[in-house]
């Protein structure tokens, strides 16, 4: 639930005070409990208290899930220390603050699933071809001969690949949903 360590740049990481005892990660979203000051990632002490369990995973001193708190100094500590970006093995070698990672993320050039609101049709279909002109290759698992040359001239062909893996996609979305009902009963 936290940040992976080795995404920080080492000189501005001091390991002992900001490493969550739950998961072993970087903390994230950090969060105090009041009566033994333990911190632990928001998302790893919520998981905790919603296994029913109502001690400290530390030293199980009992602690009340309505008195904990944000641990603001800490998170402004956590900000302030520089990260790689998570797209790092796909060629982005920027580094920023651990607040402003999300922003960057979500914007890097590097990031294969962009937001799709600052993303064109256009630029996808760009996207798709080039990658098949760099040697991917779809038809690979399906038996099937591509009909066009998988460069900017075939967006009729791209455009088709795109909307039947969208279908693919939903189907198998939707199966996924039925098979969690299922199992909730």
């Amino acid at each position: 639930m936290g940040i992976e360590t080795g995404r920080f740049v080492q000189s501005t990481l001091d390991k002992d005070l900001v490493i969550c005892p739950v998961c072993l990660d970087v903390l994230e979203s950090p969060v105090e409990l009041p009566d033994c000051e333990h911190v632990f990632c928001g998302a790893c002490i919520k998981n905790w208290f919603d296994t029913g369990v109502k001690v400290c995973p530390l030293d199980r001193i009992p602690v009340t899930r309505k008195l904990m708190m944000p641990n603001r100094t800490l998170q402004v500590v956590l900000d302030r220390l520089k990260i790689r970006c998570k797209f790092v093995s796909r060629g982005c070698e920027k580094v920023v603050g651990v607040g402003q990672r999300n922003e960057h993320e979500r914007s890097c050039a590097f990031n294969p699933r962009p937001d799709t609101r600052t993303r064109s049709r256009d630029d996808a279909i760009h996207d798709l071809a080039e990658h098949r002109r760099r040697g991917g290759n779809a038809y690979a698992s399906s038996g099937r001969q591509p009909t066009g040359n998988g460069r900017q001239g075939g967006n009729d062909q791209v455009e088709e690949e795109t909307s039947t893996g969208f279908w693919v996609l939903m189907v198998l979305g939707v199966a996924v949903g039925v098979l969690f009902g299922l199992l909730r009963r």
